[in-house]
């Protein structure tokens, strides 16, 4: 599994956008970044999580860091748009984040159609445009599949998408609450009172399921699959993993 650094694609914060004919499969991988693809034409299927989805007509990907995938393509005809989590409403990105395929009628992808080649057209010379048309596909995707907006304030989305890019990172409430302009205990305590959880617990649970969907779809070495999930420390990790599932990560894989 190859992980795809935000500095490999795209500029800290910016869109990058392109129609690509894909005649090949890519290996599985993981990204730093959020990535939208739709459809156009072609076959195939894409491994999303260790769930297979077909690559037809009008379908569109929206796939953030926590996803595993692998797109396995047939002279596929697809756009393709990358950004970066503070780019997108967090409002929309976190209502979708746990939907990542989206089957549109022909209604629907006449609609979002033309906004993505708009964003593949102006984005290198106006990006603020740009962005713009990608609140407009987030917020018809939403419509299209009937999502209710989390309550939450935009601040905390902002927390978690940031916590979705950055997860695989040495990251504490501290990091996050000084890039909210917060301080830290009192985006400890708003955190909590939103969520339920305590951020680290929110931030461990998150990287267990990654780990969890790693060992099940891949055949990296546990130990990678514990660093790749931010786990640094791995004789630490292990022990927390058993206790959490009752369980080794070596015994997980195997059932």
């Amino acid at each position: 599994m190859e992980l795809f650094t935000s500095s490999f694609h795209i500029p800290r914060g910016c869109i990058s956008a392109s129609l690509k004919q894909t005649l090949w499969d890519t290996t599985m991988h993981v990204h730093e970044f959020f990535e939208l693809e739709m459809i156009l034409g072609g076959g195939g299927e894409a491994l999303v999580n260790g769930v297979s989805y077909p690559l037809t007509e009008n379908t569109v990907f929206l796939l953030t860091p926590a996803h595993i995938h692998e797109p396995k393509c047939r002279d596929t005809l697809l756009i393709n748009v990358m950004f970066q989590g503070e780019v997108a409403d967090p409002m929309m990105a976190l209502a979708l984040q746990d939907m990542p395929v989206f089957r549109l009628t022909d209604d629907e992808a006449a609609f979002v159609r033309p906004l993505l080649f708009e964003i593949v057209e102006v984005h290198p010379s106006d990006p603020a445009y740009a962005t713009l048309l990608l609140h407009c596909v987030l917020e018809k995707l939403a419509r299209c599949q009937n999502t209710i907006k989390n309550e939450a304030p935009p601040i905390l989305q902002r927390a978690v998408l940031y916590t979705l890019e950055h997860f695989r990172d040495e990251i504490s409430a501290e990091q996050v609450a000084r890039f909210l302009g917060l301080s830290r205990s009192y985006f400890s305590d708003l955190f909590r009172r939103e969520w339920g959880v305590t951020y680290k617990e929110y931030l461990d649970s998150l990287r267990f399921s990654h780990v969890c969907t790693a060992l099940s779809s891949t055949d990296l070495p546990i130990r990678t699959v514990a660093e790749n999930a931010g786990f640094r420390d791995y004789a630490n990790f292990t022990r927390r993993f058993k206790n959490k599932f009752g369980c080794t990560p070596r015994e997980w894989r195997a059932r």
